[in-house]
């Protein structure tokens, strides 16, 4: 038993301090080529972001520490889960979207499952800074006129 407590202190550290880190290099290059390989993203694709964007920022003004309840946690990734998979289920968006989408958007979903499934509060904290981080390589990923992204998070 006291190998797997080590082993979920590990993880949880891990994930802890390794998102920022990792998505540091993927922000400082998507903004190096910022301009040059933006996709347009398709309207319908814009008003979903802007309405997932809409959740988190509301979520993040009601807990400015990013600490979610286990219950908090669940429903936000419900509700930001739903949108995804309106996204993802819209056969239209995702072919004009693109890959890069696809991709974006599975890798929200992990964030929303730690998020949904994580016992500690750290480890959803985790969860919903991935998405943050996630809705902020969106904005340099697509051509979204207007996207404000998500306030600065610390």
């Amino acid at each position: 038993m006291n190998r797997r407590l080590a082993t979920s202190v590990l993880l949880v550290s891990a994930l802890l301090f390794a998102p920022p880190l990792a998505f540091a290099d993927v922000e400082e290059s998507a903004r190096s080529e910022r301009l040059a390989d933006r996709a347009a993203a398709p309207g319908p694709l814009q008003q979903r972001m802007e309405v997932i964007r809409a959740m988190l920022v509301t979520s993040i003004d009601a807990h400015p520490d990013l600490r979610l309840s286990r219950a908090e946690g669940a429903a936000l990734a419900l509700e930001v889960g739903r949108e995804i998979d309106s996204i993802l289920a819209d056969k239209a968006i995702s072919r004009a979207a693109g890959r890069q989408a696809s991709f974006l958007l599975g890798d929200m979903r992990d964030g929303l499952d730690l998020m949904r499934t994580a016992s500690h509060d750290d480890a959803r904290r985790v969860g919903l800074m991935k998405v943050v981080q996630d809705l902020r390589l969106y904005g340099l990923l697509f051509e979204h006129p207007g996207w404000q992204g998500v306030p600065e998070i610390r």
